[in-house]
């Protein structure tokens, strides 16, 4: 309530302020939509067919990314009416249900009139929200905000920011400070974009034969993912300078208008960036007295610039607002004579982008070729030929090329570089392309379609240098920033960016050698480098390069830096790698338990029953047939073996979910009883890892001494052993690393002795326990939550022995946490305090009375998509129910959010324990005590994080990089 009358009461003028109260009313308004989704179907199709934008309603992150865009769609719409409104100065107040007069974008004012009316979606609650925020606009200080809230204009000055700074940012910041990248909101430095945008108006002047350069009619720009508007409003001004120059200087609004309606464009997927950009425009072109009329368009629109080009498919849409955005995007797709694609693409993949309409955009990258296969009906289809010519040509099994920026690059390049006669392209991406092993086929195919490059490598990559200037250059071992490291934004980005510009001069291509590549590194401060690209101080000269296909086609000058594709795979450390169990006989009832007694006398009493009928009724769930499972052929052959007391194993089951199983691996009672994985039980020691994990909690590796699951990840578990059985009977063993990797791990750390030596096996292990550490850093996985999604992960060993071993310490701690079957005591003592392990999950009554065994039965629903009931109180904790008088009280927020394996850990455990799902069995004693154990082990690696952090920030500054150097000791021995 205080919150409430403070952000209804407070003074605003500041811009910045306006977006944080605004923030935070859209927080309240984003709680208050209806639990379930459903219901809004038709929004969702259309966002699905028109923007290739697909919400998984039934996961958490789904439904919340889906809010998220909802919520700031409203908000930033109403505040771009409202700033329309208030330069307007009309008389009236300003209310939203009159929105359209002043907002020019039909599917928002189409969207503000279903918030109201809703006919087309359920109702949303919306309305108060949207009034509070109103009568918010209504008590601005209109005198202070104008005279702070600096709007586009062609003046002198960063023009392109406006928005972005004083609104765009400081809304994200309040509304979800991790939302700004989730959405790949990165402020693009305007020196930045002045430079691509003027070296492109100087190429299409000097290299193309356009003396007007971007102010020549025929001349059409893109930038595929415009964002707030930056780079279309750096073209406008530039446009407005040539004309000046050319004394056109009366004519700029009109020329404008023309321009940025009829050839300038922007393509953007995300609703709120699209209406500050629309803004952005329109207030320009108002102050050039050249507003646009009711029936002309602004040149940006709401579309996912990676699909549509070759599609001229009729959609039918139920937004008929949405109908006509799609239309006319797809219009420009098809018709325009685009010249000029320059732009910031966004580097990862969003949250709700659909992945498999743009496959195709980097098939031509990976090599895939298709032949030609005769059908049953006896005609014949393409399909993929199993392998690409990436791994023929190149060796590249597992290639990264999932980032959207590689994307954007495929479709400027068949767009300029294939269609067009002439025209160039400018983007500002991560760097790694320039020499990674998976792009080759990238490379030379922009080597082949432009006569001539321009590379600017603006370094500043946290992996390969680690910020810091190499040796043998001037000011060697100081700060190397990212040219994205603002005031604003301190950290910048932590991959190294470069600008990659290409030309294109007629329809005669060159071979990739031919073409003329010009190279140049900045180095330093963000400050300089951005100034060097403007001109304010000298920029480092360009160097000739010659790239090679013995050179694998690298476009900067090549050193053997452990970057990310430089470290080794968990697939290329580890050559043994075992699916976990798959039983497929039922979590329940069957052969898993949770109670060894219960399952020894349920499967003993199914074993030695007098035939199957009675063995039926001992234990239904084995007598259900299955696929490639006969019942009464499968127990007629157990009955034979007997019962054995020695097969009931411990089982992880889910993420600190441990159970017992009876393992009989010698016949199919279980649907996948994985052998080798029982075979190497004696020296357990299993990193449990998923290969491209399709959700950021799956790239989390975990860890086990028992027997595992192959669903403890959600994708399917592949468990890691640290040493391998090779000899059944004489009982031999070797360290499970591959040769290269141990004669580099030899070399580095100074170890002797084959793979079965003591000292290969101990390392192995020890490796074991530096992959727990490495991987379960936020860090590391924040960075490289891409490339994650696209393969195995990538580990930086670090060269240094001692860090190793600190490594190595830290790990095994770690994986003591992660064990079920480990006592984690001495660790959580180590990084909680006392009062902290003592008051942690308490299960309590409500009304303070003592706990009776009839008060532990799980009766809130926990499964699936149910919300359970978490009920935060103080200092970031909150009470978690059981039942309508029971909780645990003092769980950790983070605690409670915290995920493995692709599953909300308490909620999943919870969920398998409600009294539906246990034939009315409340919680026993020990499962009690074990929850709250689960409760202090992620407490305590929450404490860990910051250690894991700084770890992972020492080994990827100098990792090893295992190279044609190991792989040639490795075959020598």
């Amino acid at each position: 309530m205080l919150e409430v009358a403070l952000l209804d009461s407070v003074p605003i003028g500041e811009p910045s302020t306006l977006a944080r109260v605004l923030a935070l009313q859209a927080k309240a308004a984003k709680a208050d939509l209806p639990t379930d989704l459903r219901g809004l179907e038709s929004l969702l199709e259309d966002y699905k067919d028109a923007l290739g934008l697909s919400f998984n309603l039934d996961e958490e992150d789904g439904r919340e990314f889906f809010r998220s865009t909802l919520i700031q769609t409203a908000f930033y719409g109403l505040f771009a009416a409202w700033a329309l409104w208030q330069r307007e100065d009309d008389g009236t107040e300003f209310n939203w249900e009159r929105i359209n007069r002043y907002l020019r974008i039909p599917f928002l004012a189409g969207l503000f009139h279903e918030f109201r009316n809703p006919t087309r979606l359920r109702h949303l609650n919306l309305e108060t929200h949207l009034d509070r925020a109103t009568e918010t606009l209504n008590r601005v200080n209109l005198e202070v905000f104008r005279e702070r809230m600096t709007f586009p204009s062609l003046a002198d000055g960063d023009v392109a920011s406006a928005a972005l700074t004083y609104f765009y940012e400081p809304f994200l910041e309040a509304f979800d400070p991790t939302l700004k990248k989730t959405m790949g909101v990165w402020y693009t430095p305007p020196e930045v974009v002045r430079y691509q945008v003027r070296r492109a108006h100087e190429l299409l002047k000097t290299k193309l034969g356009r003396p007007l350069g971007l102010a020549d009619e025929n001349v059409v720009l893109l930038d595929p993912c415009c964002g707030t508007g930056a780079y279309l409003l750096e073209a406008a001004r530039c446009i407005a300078d040539e004309l000046r120059e050319n004394g056109e200087g009366s004519l700029v609004g009109l020329s404008l208008l023309r321009a940025l309606t009829t050839r300038i464009f922007g393509f953007e997927v995300l609703t709120a960036p699209f209406a500050i950009a629309q803004l952005q425009l329109y207030v320009l072109l108002s102050d050039l007295r050249a507003p646009p009329p009711n029936n002309v368009r602004l040149g940006v629109f709401l579309t996912n610039a990676l699909t549509g080009w070759r599609d001229r498919r009729q959609l039918r849409l139920n937004f008929p607002e949405l109908q006509q955005e799609f239309e006319a995007a797809q219009s420009i797709k098809h018709d325009a004579d685009i010249v000029v694609v320059l732009g910031n693409p966004p580097y990862d993949r969003q949250a709700a982008v659909r992945m498999e309409e743009e496959a195709g955009l980097i098939d031509h990258y990976k090599g895939l070729t298709y032949v030609e296969r005769r059908t049953r009906s006896g005609t014949t289809e393409l399909v993929p030929e199993k392998t690409t010519l990436l791994f023929r040509h190149w060796g590249v099994r597992k290639q990264l090329l999932n980032d959207l920026y590689v994307r954007f690059y495929r479709l400027a390049e068949r767009e300029i570089g294939e269609e067009r006669e002439y025209g160039l392209v400018s983007l500002i991406t991560n760097s790694s392309w320039l020499t990674g092993r998976s792009h080759p086929i990238m490379r030379e195919s922009l080597l082949r379609n432009f006569h001539e490059i321009w590379i600017d490598n603006l370094n500043g990559d946290k992996y390969r240098t680690g910020k810091v200037i190499p040796e043998g250059l001037p000011h060697a071992g100081t700060a190397d920033q990212s040219a994205f490291t603002t005031d604003n934004d301190p950290r910048g980005i932590q991959t190294g960016v470069a600008i990659g510009t290409f030309l294109k001069r007629g329809a005669r291509l060159t071979g990739p050698d031919e073409t003329i590549v010009h190279y140049r590194d900045f180095w330093g401060r963000a400050n300089k480098k951005r100034k060097q690209l403007t001109g304010e101080l000298t920029p480092p000269p360009y160097e000739r390069l010659q790239p090679t296909r013995q050179g694998r086609w690298r476009l900067a000058p090549y050193s053997e830096v452990a970057g990310y594709e430089a470290w080794p795979s968990l697939e290329e450390l580890f050559p043994t790698r075992i699916q976990g169990v798959n039983p497929n006989r039922g979590i329940t009832g069957s052969l898993i338990d949770v109670d060894a007694e219960a399952l020894a006398a349920r499967i003993e009493g199914y074993i030695t029953a007098p035939d199957f009928e009675a063995a039926a009724q001992a234990c239904p769930g084995l007598a259900i047939p299955r696929a490639r499972y006969e019942p009464s052929k499968i127990w007629s052959a157990l009955s034979d073996l007997g019962f054995d007391r020695g097969r009931l194993k411990p089982y992880l089951l889910f993420p600190f979910d441990q159970r017992w199983i009876y393992y009989e691996d010698r016949l199919k009672l279980l649907n996948e009883p994985r052998e080798i994985l029982g075979a190497n039980l004696e020296d357990a020691c299993f990193l449990i890892a998923v290969p491209e994990p399709r959700k950021v909690s799956e790239a989390k590796p975990l860890f086990a001494r028992t027997l595992l699951d192959l669903h403890v990840h959600d994708r399917g578990s592949v468990a890691i052993p640290a040493v391998v059985k090779i000899d059944d009977i004489g009982g031999a063993k070797i360290a499970n690393l591959a040769p290269e990797v141990w004669a580099g791990l030899r070399r580095a750390w100074d170890l002797d002795g084959d793979l079965g030596s003591p000292a290969a096996q101990t390392t192995a292990k020890r490796l074991i326990y530096s992959c727990v550490a490495l991987l379960n850093s936020p860090a590391y996985c924040a960075e490289h939550a891409s490339a994650l999604s696209a393969d195995w992960a990538r580990v930086p060993l670090p060269r240094d022995a001692a860090l190793a071993e600190r490594l190595f310490v830290v790990g095994e701690k770690l994986a003591g946490l992660l064990d079920c079957s480990s006592d984690a005591s001495p660790v959580a003592r180590e990084l909680l305090d006392r009062d902290a392990l003592r008051s942690l999950a308490v299960l309590q009554r409500s009304d303070g009375r003592p706990l009776s065994s009839n008060d532990l039965g799980v009766t809130i629903s926990y499964f699936g998509a149910a919300p359970g009931r978490y009920v935060a109180t103080t200092n970031g904790t909150g009470n978690l129910w059981i039942n309508e008088q029971v909780f645990f009280s003092n769980v950790p927020r983070a605690v409670w959010k915290r995920e493995f394996g692709g599953y909300s850990v308490l909620k999943k455990w919870l969920g398998y324990r409600h009294v539906s799902r246990t034939g009315g069995r409340s919680l026993s004693v020990e499962e009690h005590r074990w929850f709250r154990n689960v409760v202090v082990r992620l407490t305590a690696l929450t404490a860990m994080e910051p250690l894991l952090d700084g770890l992972y920030a020492e080994a990827s500054a100098d990792a090893i990089a295992f190279g044609a150097s190991e792989a040639v000791v490795a075959a020598a021995e």
